[in-house]
């Protein structure tokens, strides 16, 4: 694995989002991996970390006892009125999407509720279908990237389509990448963002593999090589894929190199072996930092190799 030294002058103060930008870092294996999302409407402003945000504090005692990997991210009010939380659930048949309504006393409940599968006492559901949503990090007091980048990409998104809802979260990781986001129902997360690259992918009108370096990965697959796996047959199939029933299993590790299957149902079943390993390591900077210390490493993977599993 090569690994990358070079770090910003001792007198040197850079983004962190623009220096992984000039190494051209592959975001891949970043993406939260997650069976629920949930975006819970917090009033700002938002601490580092946005759980300490005294409405959020019982809430990672919550997910660390959720009978499944879970995810919850602050959002950005929508009204004066009410709060809201909105989940997005992996289930067998698909995705399901649920929303409820709110106030600042009943928000802790309903989201520890959502977070164990159950149903909120203290919520009011709200009825709607399934449309197109984007998240979008803002969160400036984790990181200055997401906050300028992420806010001015969402604001961009709002005024350009009235029929794509915008949340503006808190920090999905990944901010060396931003502006990041995640798009849903489809679960699949985006770094290096901007309003040409969202919307070739909102509409489905740009080129998948045109697409695969700003992929971080989908929600149903492990961090690391498995989301790099994943993300390959994005690149085969295209855009059919993201309503393919898949799983992805890490199948184990041989001289630096990870073994994973991908497995798509629904008809014939269909499955592919794909082999990852780490290619170089990458520090990851402070932002804004003299020298961009203290730095800490990154692991950045590429595909070795894709087959059909006969």
């Amino acid at each position: 694995m090569e690994q990358v030294s070079v770090l910003p002058a001792a007198d040197e103060a850079v983004r962190c989002a623009d220096f992984t930008r000039r190494l051209r870092v592959d975001p891949g294996g970043t993406a939260i991996r997650a069976d629920v999302l949930v975006a819970a409407e917090t009033p700002l402003p938002w601490p580092k970390p946005a759980f300490d945000h005294p409405l959020l504090a019982p809430v990672p005692a919550a997910v660390a006892a959720a009978p499944v990997p879970v995810r919850v991210l602050a959002a950005v009010p929508s009204s004066a009125d009410a709060l809201k939380v909105v989940s997005y659930r992996r289930c067998p048949t698909g995705v399901e999407r649920a929303e409820w309504r709110t106030d600042q006393e009943g928000l802790t409940a309903t989201v520890t509720a959502i977070v164990g599968g159950e149903e909120p006492a203290y919520a009011e559901p709200v009825a709607g279908g399934m449309s197109a949503e984007v998240w979008i990090c803002t969160q400036g007091s984790h990181d200055m990237c997401c906050g300028a980048d992420g806010t001015r990409l969402a604001q961009e998104v709002t005024d350009r389509w009235v029929d794509v809802t915008v949340r503006r979260v808190s920090h999905t990781g990944g901010h060396r990448f931003a502006p990041t986001g995640v798009t849903l129902p489809d679960g699949r997360m985006w770094g290096y963002l901007d309003l040409a690259a969202l919307e070739a992918i909102l509409t489905r009108t740009g080129d998948p593999a045109a697409l695969a370096d700003r992929c971080r990965g989908w929600w149903g697959a492990a961090v690391g090589p498995a989301q790099v796996a994943e993300r390959a047959l994005l690149t085969v199939d295209g855009w059919a894929w993201e309503s393919a029933p898949r799983t992805v299993e890490v199948l184990g590790e041989a001289d630096g190199v990870t073994t994973v299957r991908i497995s798509a149902g629904e008809g014939p079943a269909r499955s592919w072996l794909a082999e990852v390993r780490a290619r170089r390591e990458v520090p990851t900077i402070s932002c804004r930092a003299p020298g961009g210390l203290p730095a800490k490493p990154g692991i950045e993977y590429e595909l070795v190799r894709l087959r059909p599993e006969s």
